[in-house]
């Protein structure tokens, strides 16, 4: 098969030919070696056009670092920011551990591959992302529960369980006393939902190690759950039989931190949905269900004066920190699946605990239910989310229990961050439309006044976002945008001149002129029998098409670039020269010409 090259500043696409059978880091060699000197480029735009059987798809090529895709649009390409879609297209739908916690030092650690391959594919990074999550006490069917949301993710209408069922695959889950789950677990295909207003967002299933096993201390547990606090739009705490004093003073300790945080962030309480799934409820008091369960919350968050008073302080504290607190009843399952030879057979489910389950799952999933994950009262898309993720690891890893200050610092660095990439995105976008791929030559001026304007769309997008952190750090990262603005400018300035077919042509039609004005004076030369001078002219004319010849050689050929710049550089003279007596002429007729720039 044949490829065509094609990256930023190359004139015109290079095609190699490679074996059908090619894999992609065969493919990347083969494009490293046509293009040797565009080593930089390949760093950051990596891809290339496949042309089979007439019609123009696209294949990626990438390597273990970072890429940005090459799609095809409208028969253009172009570049996008992102991991091509074939990376994780391939890959078999499961759960990655995106965190490990380190017991032994406390520490979590990033999975950073992971994360990228999943939030930063281009099919979803730039989508508002909703952030469901499980958490609670270690052994209390997290993981199991977990499978049944991805049932209706995968198809709502017809999710309902059937006696014939299992439940197999999904997130891992087992029977016994010993944790299953260990860090943070992120199922590797986040799910795309268009809501009924047309709007698309990506929902992120999240399954988080359990708390209070015999292997964490106080400190990492409230580390692991603040984590998975932060990092979620809605937090579902799964606890078995009721809820006791010590789950709300231990919810009380767990949510401090982030807090906190989310206080300083914006006037917004610090939390979207806790949402507290009471597993195995047996009590008549309250009928099992959603109306059953928001009365019996109620009654366990009610206040009243006779009580003392750090109780009161505890209830408080959670109304204050989340939008929204709710609570579900879900009866016992039955005690056959309480054997550790169950299996998942959905048969073996008591029907009470089934019907109950129909209800529960959509109450989180469907569409009216859903909730953006939002920093600072801004949403976070996928690629943002990744933004959190590093943020929050390296601040959590800052000492035995990171002070408020710290995760306060990373909170504000990662939103500056994510907002930074929002507004030059939106600066490149508009400049796309203007000299992009499939853009003509567009002058000086143009280019300016759109460069302009775009600029200053991006800044008041920067602007107007909500911001936490102290103004030097938002002044330094306005700063930072602005001079990344410029710079992308410079840049699209040099891609714009090599459209100018022109001024690519401006070094051969300089010597053609010459050649064949000075042919014009020899002959004329020769007519009146000065035939020395006229013999010498005839010379120049020689050599201004042996130039010629030489520069469209050595342009084709890529090689002996010092010979193509000397005689660009002579171009450049003979056409300044050939300007200026133009402008002399028309300037004595009584015509102003606009001043010429040279060439860069």
């Amino acid at each position: 098969m044949y490829i065509n090259i094609l990256l930023p500043h190359m004139r015109e696409a290079v095609e190699v030919q490679c074996p059908e059978a090619s894999d992609f880091v065969q493919l990347g060699k083969v494009i490293k070696k046509a293009v040797p000197d565009q080593g930089d480029l390949l760093r950051t735009h990596t891809g290339f056009h496949h042309s089979a059987q007439g019609l123009e798809t696209v294949v990626d090529f990438t390597s273990s670092e970072r890429v940005t895709t090459l799609i095809r649009d409208d028969d253009t390409v172009e570049f996008r920011r992102g991991v091509p879609a074939y990376l994780t297209a391939a890959e078999e739908a499961r759960p990655i551990q995106i965190v490990d916690f380190d017991s032994s030092s406390s520490t979590f650690v990033l999975n950073d591959a992971a994360v990228t391959a999943v939030l930063e594919a281009s099919a979803v990074q730039d989508l508002p992302v909703a952030v469901v999550s499980l958490a609670g006490p270690f052994r209390t069917g997290k993981s199991f529960m977990l499978n049944f949301f991805l049932r209706y993710l995968e198809d709502p209408v017809n999710w309902q369980l059937k006696h014939s069922d299992v439940v197999e695959g999904g997130f891992r889950w087992r029977h016994g006393v010993e944790r299953d789950t260990t860090g943070v677990w992120m199922w590797n295909k986040p799910f795309v939902r268009k809501l009924p207003s047309g709007r698309e967002i990506a929902i992120v299933l999240i399954d988080t190690q359990g708390t209070f096993d015999k292997h964490m201390s106080m400190d990492q547990n409230t580390r692991i759950f603040a984590f998975n606090a932060l990092i979620s739009s809605m937090q579902i705490y799964n606890i078995k039989e009721k809820i006791s004093e010590d789950i709300l003073q231990q919810m009380h300790l767990f949510t401090e931190f982030g807090a906190m945080i989310g206080r300083q962030q914006s006037t917004e309480r610090p939390f979207q949905e806790l949402k507290f799934l009471v597993r195995d409820w047996e009590f008549e008091d309250y009928p099992a269900g959603a109306e059953g369960g928001q009365a019996y919350l109620d009654s366990i968050l009610a206040t009243s004066e006779d009580q003392p008073e750090e109780l009161r302080e505890v209830r408080e504290w959670l109304r204050g920190c989340y939008e929204d607190i709710s609570c579900f009843l879900l009866p016992d399952p039955g005690k056959k699946v309480k054997k550790s030879e169950f299996a998942g057979q959905l048969d073996l489910l008591e029907e009470d605990f089934r019907e109950h389950l129909d209800v529960f799952v959509p109450s989180v999933l469907k569409d009216d239910a859903l909730l953006v994950k939002r920093v600072a009262g801004e949403e976070v898309t996928c690629r943002g989310l990744r933004a959190f993720l590093e943020a929050y690891v390296a601040a959590f890893n800052d000492g035995e229990l990171p002070e408020i200050k710290s995760i306060m610092k990373a909170t504000a660095d990662a939103t500056l961050q994510v907002i930074s990439s929002r507004a030059f995105e939106t600066y490149e976008a508009q400049m796309r439309d203007v000299v992009g791929p499939s853009k003509p030559f567009v002058n000086t001026e143009t280019l300016s006044q759109s460069h302009e304007r775009s600029r200053q769309d991006a800044l008041s997008l920067f602007d107007s976002a909500q911001l936490i952190g102290g103004s030097k750090a938002r002044e330094a990262a306005r700063e930072q945008l602005a001079t990344d603005i410029e710079e992308e400018f410079t840049r699209l300035k040099g891609y714009n001149a090599g459209k100018d077919l022109l001024r690519g042509l401006q070094t051969p039609v300089a010597f053609g002129a010459l050649a064949l004005l000075v042919h014009i004076v020899s002959v004329v030369l020769d007519v009146i029998e000065l035939d020395p001078i006229a013999h010498m002219l005839a010379y120049v004319t020689y050599l201004s098409f042996a130039a010629v010849l030489v520069w469209f050689a050595v342009s084709h050929s890529g090689r002996y670039p010092e010979v193509a710049e000397n005689l660009n550089k002579g171009g450049d003279q003979i056409w300044q020269l050939g300007r200026q007596g133009v402008e002399m002429y028309l300037s004595h007729n009584g015509t102003r010409v606009a001043p010429s720039k040279k060439r860069n």
